[in-house]
C-alpha cells in the first residue's frame, strides 16, 4: 500500500508540475493533491508519503 500511495503521489505531482495551468487535468490533480495533503491518515503515518 505504501508503494501505491507514493507512486500515485509522484504521478499527481508530475501532473501539476508539467501540465498546462489552465487544463482540467491540472485542476483535478491539484484538488487530489490538496485532498491527500489534508488526509488525517497520512498525517499520522508520514512514512506513507
Amino acid at each position: 500500500m505504501e508503494c501505491f500511495i507514493r507512486s500515485c503521489f509522484q504521478q499527481i505531482c508530475d501532473t501539476v508540475m508539467f501540465c498546462d495551468e489552465k487544463s482540467a487535468a491540472c485542476s483535478h490533480a491539484k484538488d487530489i493533491l490538496k485532498l491527500l495533503l489534508n488526509c488525517d491518515i497520512l498525517r499520522e503515518e508520514p512514512r506513507l508519503m
